[in-house]
């Protein structure tokens, strides 16, 4: 008899040790203080009125968010991730049969989230987090319109990230970068992603909305377009993904005309630039300058001193 009673306050202990998370406060998102961290487990149990558990995660990167579970006899289990509020649903999955269950919410901003445990068996689990994340770095937000756009130097590339969903449900779907060129030429923008993921890229005027060229990926890691014939001035590359989430490297090229330029407002007859007989002078003709006039005249002057 003592045995016996001896082996069931044994198995009793044991219970309470293999409940890790705390009741009953974890039973809602707003009340629970139970933490699950990134690539870290927790454990716990269901029994009774016990069928919902709540976990705290934070994420300090974009990326992916796995949720995992097992279970210690293949109860029907369910497992939730929602956002920052507890009750937007980001992914969930069930067990039917087995002891592992896991699900993936794709392309989530760096934020607060909740992951829930959620059964009516008697069942011990524990659950997990991780995070895949975005393998290039994020630009400083936020620079969704013009006005914000970050600097791109020309013929170099930055980084970043498009169309991750933020707390809250919002999408950064822009990304403006602003550029300059110090010299006539031809300006291509390209862009490679990390998951081959529908992205866009633009060239704007320095009014921001002029177009002057773009692309899309539609299947492949890299784009580029090249917009011709533009004259010295300040640009605007932007990124759109839409509802396609990716990390990208964004370059801007120059290829300069490497004659030299006419440098003056000789777009008119009194304004004609003199050069001496039997001698020659070179210019650019025809770039488009900032704010959309063509440069299409060029006027010299030149002095004969015989017939």
């Amino acid at each position: 008899m003592k045995k016996s009673l001896l082996l069931l306050w044994l198995g009793v202990f044991l219970a309470i040790l293999a409940k890790a998370d705390t009741e009953p406060a974890n039973n809602t998102a707003a009340t629970t203080t139970d933490v699950l961290t990134m690539g870290g487990s927790q454990a716990g149990s269901f029994g009774g009125a016990d069928n919902y558990d709540y976990f705290q995660l934070q994420s300090t990167a974009d990326g992916n968010i796995t949720i995992s579970l097992i279970n210690d006899n293949n109860a029907y289990t369910y497992i939730y991730l929602f956002d920052s509020n507890g009750t937007s649903q980001l992914g969930a999955t069930v067990n039917f049969a087995g002891a592992g269950i896991s699900f993936t919410a794709n392309g989530l901003a760096a934020g607060n989230y909740y992951a829930m445990a959620y059964s009516t068996a008697l069942t011990n689990y524990t659950i997990s987090a991780s995070l895949n994340p975005v393998s290039v770095a994020n630009d400083a937000e936020p620079n969704n319109i013009p006005a914000q756009a970050l600097p791109l130097p020309i013929n170099s590339s930055v980084e970043g990230h498009i169309s991750h969903r933020f707390n809250g449900g919002n999408y950064d779907t822009d990304d403006y970068y602003l550029l300059t060129t110090g010299t006539d030429g031809n300006i291509s923008i390209s862009l490679t992603n990390t998951n081959n993921a529908y992205t866009y890229i633009y060239l704007y005027d320095i009014d921001g909305t002029t177009l002057l060229g773009s692309t899309v990926n539609f299947a492949g890691s890299g784009i580029s377009f090249t917009a011709n014939g533009l004259a010295a001035g300040t640009y605007y590359a932007r990124v759109y993904g839409g509802s396609a989430y990716s990390g990208y490297t964004l370059n801007a090229t120059l290829i300069p005309n490497t004659i030299v330029n006419d440098n003056a407002n000789n777009s008119y007859f009194a304004n004609a630039i003199p050069f001496a007989q039997n001698d020659s002078i070179t210019g650019h003709i025809a770039y488009r300058n900032n704010g959309g006039s063509i440069d299409n005249y060029d006027y010299y002057s030149f002095y004969s001193n015989g017939d």
